[in-house]
């Protein structure tokens, strides 16, 4: 667990959110990014690469051991994707150092935001990012389910309305 993960107020905890991405999907992950850091009260830092607003890698470093770091501190990967005909190359890199076995335990959650869904995910639960329903499930599980980041004890809202 990073020294970061304690906000300096006392023991809250805060989070790393990682959002994976193409470039030419920088609207969409800021979308991601800014509900997760507003409506989580800073408790869950969102790391996207395309858009200095938000974490990411800094000049004079070494871009794939700045995101191999961030990959190493997420506690949940978003993948964020819309269409197979792209290269998903690097996002699926992105996804594999997150998910190594010898790295802590990330939750992926693939934001499937066309038809197209992702081979190496075809077999898990997404977000269809095109249905109202899957958006209000995975709000829940953002604010209810305490097993939504793996270090929690505990779920962000726990008292969260339905509604």
């Amino acid at each position: 667990m990073s020294d970061d993960m304690f906000a300096a107020g006392g023991d809250r905890m805060t989070y790393n959110l990682f959002i994976s991405h193409k470039h030419s999907d920088g609207q969409i992950a800021r979308v991601i990014a800014e509900f997760v850091e507003t409506k989580s009260l800073g408790q869950v830092v969102p790391h996207v690469s395309s858009d200095p607003a938000y974490r990411g890698p800094r000049f004079g470093r070494n871009l794939n051991q700045e995101l191999c770091r961030a990959l190493l501190d997420a506690q949940v990967l978003v993948l964020v994707y819309t269409s197979a005909d792209e290269d998903w190359s690097y996002c699926m890199f992105e996804c594999g150092v997150a998910t190594d076995p010898k790295s802590p335990h990330t939750n992926i959650i693939v934001f499937q935001c066309g038809r197209d869904v992702p081979k190496p995910f075809e077999d898990q639960l997404r977000v269809d990012a095109r249905r109202l329903d899957d958006i209000r499930k995975f709000t829940k599980a953002f604010f209810k389910d305490p097993t939504f980041f793996p270090d929690a004890t505990t779920a962000l809202a726990p008292s969260f309305s339905d509604n």
